[in-house]
């Protein structure tokens, strides 16, 4: 009973959202975002021929390519900074800078960086030799959305570093110091006794990463806007895009119906391999 305003609230407040994107999605709607009456399958239909397969492709290769190499860094950080190592304090400042950093100024100064006239990034890969001439890095999907997926990692590791040293710091020294008189050392350590009872922690970062980078928006459409022709668009810029630049309701609604479908069934997936393998993730 004492739940019962803060459920209602919560299903006012997520419920109505979800319920107006289905009429959306199905419904005929005008430029100004009016439901006129229903329409079928026939977003989805047109949504699948204005590039949207480029658009799933790149949101995976986006979320998976932040994600993984984001939770491999970010343990590998977080255990480093568990150690008993001088100026840890001061490394342990310097991991939450890029966390504390709005995206929208990240992005301005990423497309400044990689920027083909000017950018430093080219600048120093000249002197470098390196490369032979300035490289338009965000000029076409094949080089932006690496160079973007670089900087979100930059920006994820923080936060995920800062879980998992919670974690770590949670272990019982007790446990950790008979691992020791037992001889387990180095990555023995870290793989069969650290990651296992940080599982929690793990499988938390993991599923607040993934809807986080999934619904990532502000670096891909400050740097790139998802041009050019949805080369680097995400299901996030690709919504907005169809939506308040295009004028087509109708075919956002049912983008955002698919990436919210798909997104959950991720989720339920992962959380339903991680309860089958009862927490191990080795």
């Amino acid at each position: 009973m004492y739940l019962l305003p803060a459920i209602a609230l919560i299903g006012l407040a997520v419920g109505y959202p979800i319920v107006h994107i289905v009429e959306m999605a199905f419904g005929n709607v005008n430029t100004f975002g009016t439901i006129m009456g229903p329409n079928g399958f026939q977003n989805f239909i047109g949504l699948w021929q204005s590039g949207f397969p480029i658009v799933i492709r790149n949101t995976a290769v986006w979320t998976l390519g932040i994600l993984i190499p984001t939770v491999v860094l970010s343990m590998a950080l977080a255990y480093s900074l568990s150690l008993p190592i001088r100026l840890q304090p001061l490394f342990r400042t310097l991991s939450i800078v890029p966390w504390a950093i709005p995206l929208t100024i990240v992005a301005i100064w990423g497309s400044m960086a990689f920027n083909a006239l000017y950018g430093q990034v080219n600048t120093v890969l000249l002197d470098l030799h390196l490369i032979s001439h300035r490289v338009g890095w965000l000029a076409t999907g094949k080089t932006s959305l690496p160079v973007m997926i670089l900087i979100g990692i930059w920006v994820s590791v923080p936060f995920t570093t800062l879980t998992l040293l919670g974690g770590i710091q949670a272990i019982p020294r007790d446990i950790l110091e008979a691992s020791s008189i037992d001889g387990a050392r180095g990555f023995e350590r870290f793989a069969r006794i650290v990651v296992p009872l940080i599982r929690n922690s793990l499988q938390l970062v993991v599923l607040i990463n993934l809807a986080y980078i999934f619904n990532s928006f502000p670096i891909i459409w400050v740097m790139t806007q998802g041009g050019p022709a949805y080369s680097s668009a995400t299901v996030t810029t690709f919504v907005y895009q169809l939506a308040f630049t295009d004028g087509q309701f109708g075919f956002a609604g049912a983008a955002a119906l698919l990436a919210f479908l798909v997104l959950i069934g991720v989720a339920l997936g992962y959380v339903a391999l991680y309860r089958k393998s009862e927490g191990s993730l080795l």
